[in-house]
């Protein structure tokens, strides 16, 4: 298997944090912005905020692509693989559900509530139909959302990997009944 020196090492990583942060900051943003619906005063303001969720599909896209592109070249070409350390694994499998979820599920949602939105304005906000599909995007969001926040904390803490030179896990009990 190919492999990269340090620097290139860094570079990819480097990249792969700066998609994984834009990505983030526009999926959150993309929620929030789903989230105030409430607050929209007359029906072009409803349709703007759908249309503003739309734009984030701009950054969204690129950003992902990102994501995944430097996300493979890192499993590839460094020590880590693919399969060798279960937080690599546990990220990998977030992301797919991640991508499931989103494009089977949230985006139909998002584009369902536009129309709705586009068709009835203000009152689409009664609207039991409209109702549903939004709480039901929401709970969605939230799920999508905390996957994504898991990936990188367990990125960042490696839960599961093995540590060099950690000690055998000592009894204090007995330390203290022997002293």
């Amino acid at each position: 298997m190919a492999r990269i020196g340090r620097k290139g090492r860094l570079w990819l990583r480097a990249f792969h944090v700066f998609f994984m942060g834009l990505f983030m900051g526009s999926f959150i943003s993309e929620s929030f912005i789903i989230a105030s619906k409430g607050s929209a005063q007359s029906d072009c303001a409803l349709q703007a905020m759908y249309k503003i969720v739309d734009t984030f599909g701009i950054v969204n896209g690129p950003c992902g692509g990102g994501i995944i592109i430097t996300g493979v070249l890192l499993s590839w070409l460094t020590p880590w693989g693919f399969f060798k350390h279960k937080w690599v694994v546990y990220k990998i499998a977030a992301t797919f559900l991640y991508l499931l979820v989103f494009f089977a599920l949230c985006l139909p949602l998002v584009g369902k509530l536009a129309a709705l939105a586009e068709a009835g304005g203000l009152s689409a906000l009664q609207n039991p139909e409209y109702i549903s599909d939004w709480n039901r995007l929401i709970i969605l969001y939230t799920f999508c959302t905390l996957l994504l926040i898991s990936a990188v904390f367990v990125s960042v803490i490696k839960p599961w990997r093995k540590r060099e030179g950690a000690e055998a896990p000592h009894d204090s009990l007995s330390e203290v009944t022997t002293a």
